[in-house]
């Protein structure tokens, strides 16, 4: 984000919240690098061992590490990856609450005005052929159908190809693939791309920020498989609301951004309480 913009007061909070958590989580793992390797030596006469077991644990404070190297980076990562990527039980630990809270907030963030403000993002938003594009908005609008029939139904089934095409389209655009292929041109072996993770991966898929990936590769096309296919027989309000929240990420890393920073602000006056007993939790 840029400096100058500054970053949404639910953002500071859960950027504030996650760096104590991890950094609480580092400092265990710290201690335990200092203190395994006697009681190991007691316990194991396998050095081997021992060094596999001491090498384990030593990459879990990487590993640690990394993720507050990352929730630095982007200041979006704490709220994809705990509050929407479907860590429903990292949400209950961390701040006592049940996804249906989280998914009542989403859900009354996405009023009308949300959906507008979307669907003339879509609408001007370059890499969508216009199917896609048809697909998309025809999902935002039936979020407006509030306890009518089967929208949620309805907007899933358009907004999840719609967000897929827009990911292949956004691909090609830059480069990812080559037009009308299926293989990751920045590959070492050209990896074939048949759908979403392809296109997310980490190292030569599309560059976004981390937070966005992870939640649409782990937190929406994953977890929403059954959902996408028309498997399912619930969890259409689920993900048709986090995969609306998906194509806010794709806008704001492809297109407009100001949906994206409507929906923190939003958010942040429906979490901000919860908020405030989490961080005191964790001080």
């Amino acid at each position: 984000m840029p400096a100058d913009r500054g970053e949404p007061p639910l953002v500071e909070s859960l950027n504030e919240i996650a760096r104590a958590f991890f950094g609480a989580m580092q400092q265990t793992a710290d201690r335990l690098v200092r203190a395994v390797p006697e009681a190991v030596r007691t316990t194991l006469a396998d050095p081997e061992l021992r060094a596999q077991l001491l090498e384990e644990i030593r990459e879990v404070g990487e590993r640690l590490r990394r993720e507050v190297e990352a929730y630095e980076r982007d200041p979006y990562a704490f709220f994809y990856d705990w509050m929407l990527a479907g860590h429903a039980y990292g949400a209950r630990r961390l701040v006592g609450i049940e996804e249906e809270t989280l998914l009542a907030g989403l859900e009354a963030a996405f009023d009308d005005d949300l959906v507008d403000r979307t669907v003339r993002a879509v609408q001007e938003a370059p890499h969508l052929a216009t199917v896609h594009r048809e697909r998309l908005v025809a999902g935002l609008q039936a979020l407006r159908a509030r306890g009518s029939g089967n929208h949620w139904a309805e907007a899933s089934d358009r907004l999840f190809p719609g967000l897929e095409g827009a990911l292949w389209r956004a691909a090609e655009a830059t480069g990812v693939v080559a037009p009308g292929g299926h293989h990751l041109v920045g590959h070492p072996r050209h990896r074939k791309v048949s759908g979403h993770s392809g296109l997310l991966d980490a190292d030569h898929g599309l560059r976004m920020g981390t937070s966005v990936r992870r939640f649409l590769h782990f937190g929406l096309f994953a977890k929403g498989h059954d959902v996408r296919h028309g498997r399912a027989a619930t969890g259409y309000r689920k993900f048709s609301l986090l995969a609306a929240s998906g194509v806010l990420g794709w806008l704001a890393t492809y297109g407009n951004k100001d949906p994206y920073d409507e929906l923190i602000t939003r958010l942040d006056a429906w979490f901000g309480s919860l908020l405030e007993w989490a961080a005191a939790e964790l001080d």
